[in-house]
């Protein structure tokens, strides 16, 4: 394990044990979060605090599926109190996605759904729109950025070959993304931008691609 990577997850820890302190001492200075209502109001505010607000950003690959999957367990904690639980959902969303999430379910409103079915419901508004297609393509054209350190693009590069799926590409996709990839020249810009397109809704057919770059 890296030291860098060592050095992250020691921070998390110790953030972690900072909170649980903050909770104890918050309970014995205060008589009252003995009661299971004030306990409660407590964990679900320390839960809060350990949670980053979600802002839809796609284009970052800032997504609520991977915003949900790293505070899951957070979610799991509060799940004794199923209110709680949706109420913490609703709150870590930034003013921008639950408002957007507000007029997708229109005219029925939040009060309507559970937490699971939350759940889904942003999964599907705050993903990304784009095709598998894409994301291999745009996996081809990986590169390490200047301020990036080597722990950052590796994971960079582990997550685009994921999305690439390898195990459901066929040969012919292949040669198709590699034969397109390449047209880098700024007079071949028209012509790649015109066969991402047709790829995005037709079958890979290297012949039919070579001869529209003739034209």
């Amino acid at each position: 394990m890296s030291d860098k990577i060592l050095e992250a997850l020691t921070a998390l820890l110790t953030r972690q044990d900072e909170r649980l302190m903050w909770l104890e001492q918050s309970i014995q200075h205060n008589p009252t979060a003995t009661q299971p209502e004030k306990s409660n109001e407590l964990v679900i505010e320390v839960l809060a605090n350990s949670i980053q607000t979600f802002s839809y950003d796609p284009e970052n690959s800032l997504i609520f599926d991977k915003w949900y999957n790293r505070y899951e367990d957070a979610f799991i904690a509060a799940r004794a109190q199923l209110d709680e639980q949706t109420r913490l959902l609703l709150r870590k969303l930034s003013q921008k996605s639950y408002t957007k999430k507000v007029n997708y379910i229109f005219p029925r409103t939040i009060k309507d759904f559970n937490f699971k079915t939350t759940v889904n419901k942003l999964k599907q508004i705050f993903s990304i729109q784009i095709t598998v297609f894409s994301k291999r393509y745009n996996c081809l054209k990986t590169r390490k950025n200047d301020n990036d350190d080597f722990v950052t693009y590796a994971s960079i590069v582990n997550r685009n070959c994921e999305d690439f799926q390898f195990t459901e590409l066929e040969p012919e996709q292949l040669k198709c993304l590699i034969f397109i990839s390449d047209l880098q020249a700024a007079k071949e810009f028209e012509i790649r931008a015109r066969l991402l397109r047709r790829l995005e809704t037709h079958s890979t057919d290297r012949s039919g691609h070579t001869t529209r770059c003739s034209k």
